[in-house]
């Protein structure tokens, strides 16, 4: 969870002085006076890896759209970085500013974040693709910034629910921290993956499908064709019948 919010504690002197922890001076300046500045820690993060188009950096700024390092001046404590995906839990982790200006957070997301422990951190996330080519309308996934090719989409997520939309069909997934994907197994039917890094969209059957229209169409149109045959035979049989009984020879002494 995330540490304690950033803060500092202060004692205004009976002379109307600000004292505070000495450890603080290369974060806080105006010890012994009357005019405290906070200066701060600079700390550069880089999501350009990652393929989501909204990402906050709580209380402190977004990171949207960027296409390299981000700096950002922050006072030790507990801070959190979010990505925006309409569906919750979101995308995110819990960092921490230390007194030295370092950062960490929880050792689980180093195959997922660069740089604990010093002031730079790198986001690459993992890779999930997503197969769709059974569906034969378009898709796309909530607030990512690149689309499918082909049906095919492969980008770098972070952990976290997620929704994909089609006309043909919407349902939400999630990418788990052991880096697969999960979904509700009410679309076991219509959808394949779990526990893979491959998420596979078969859609869901319809009656308008092109191909079973074709072979529905074949088919009755066979079936048909075999009706008017057994009829047309049974029509030859009735004629024959009738004609053996009409012109039979008949015996007037039997």
């Amino acid at each position: 969870s995330r540490g304690p919010e950033p803060g500092f504690d202060f004692t205004v002197e009976a002379d109307g002085t600000l004292q505070f922890d000495p450890s603080l001076d290369s974060l806080i300046g105006g010890r012994g006076t009357r005019d405290i500045v906070l200066r701060g820690t600079q700390v550069n993060i880089d999501v350009s890896a990652l393929s989501y188009n909204k990402l906050d950096l709580i209380g402190a700024g977004n990171l949207t759209g960027a296409t390299g390092p981000v700096s950002f001046i922050l006072m030790p404590g507990g801070h959190g970085l979010t990505m925006a995906t309409s569906r919750g839990p979101e995308p995110g982790f819990d960092f921490t500013v230390e007194a030295d200006g370092t950062l960490q957070f929880d050792p689980s997301f180093d195959t997922l974040i660069d740089g604990r422990g010093t002031r730079d951190m790198m986001l690459h996330g993992t890779r999930i693709s997503i197969d769709a080519r059974s569906l034969t309308a378009s898709f796309a996934v909530e607030g990512l910034t690149i689309n499918p090719v082909e049906k095919i989409l492969v980008a770098n997520f972070m952990p976290g629910a997620h929704q994909l939309h089609s006309s043909e069909i919407d349902f939400v997934f999630t990418v788990t921290p052991d880096l697969t994907v999960d979904y509700g197994t009410e679309l076991d039917e219509d959808v394949s993956g779990r526990g893979t890094a491959t998420l596979i969209v078969n859609g869901r059957e319809s009656d308008n499908d092109p191909v079973k229209m074709i072979v529905g169409t074949a088919l009755g149109d066979a079936l048909g064709a075999a009706r008017r045959l057994i009829h047309l035979r049974q029509v030859i049989s009735n004629e024959r019948l009738a004609r053996d009984f009409w012109f039979a020879p008949t015996c007037s002494y039997c």
